[in-house]
């Protein structure tokens, strides 16, 4: 089973929150250094066995099930840093 989609929350230029779908080769742009750290923390394992997992075929026989978390730890990750960052940003005043 692969991810097709995740949700990931953007501020655009007006600041107001807005939900996007967005592909695996999307999300994999939004992926930052910290991000292998933490999810090799959430694994257990070092950062590059945790990046190679992620990046390893899901559809392999091998490991299949443990890359296939890999994937959709590393979507949570993404999508909790992209809201925390929005919920914690400053906000424009509107009584300019």
């Amino acid at each position: 089973m692969e991810i097709q989609n995740t949700v990931l929350y953007l501020l655009p230029s007006n600041n107001k929150v807005k939900e996007q779908i967005m592909n695996p080769t999307e999300t994999e742009k939004k992926i930052q250094k910290g991000d292998f750290q933490t999810l090799a923390k959430i694994l257990g394992i070092n950062s590059k066995a945790a990046e190679r997992r992620y990046h390893r075929p899901v559809n392999t026989k091998r490991f299949s099930r443990k890359n296939e978390e890999a994937k959709e730890l590393m979507l949570k990750i993404i999508e909790a840093r992209e809201k925390f960052i929005l919920e914690n940003s400053p906000k424009e005043s509107t009584n300019q």
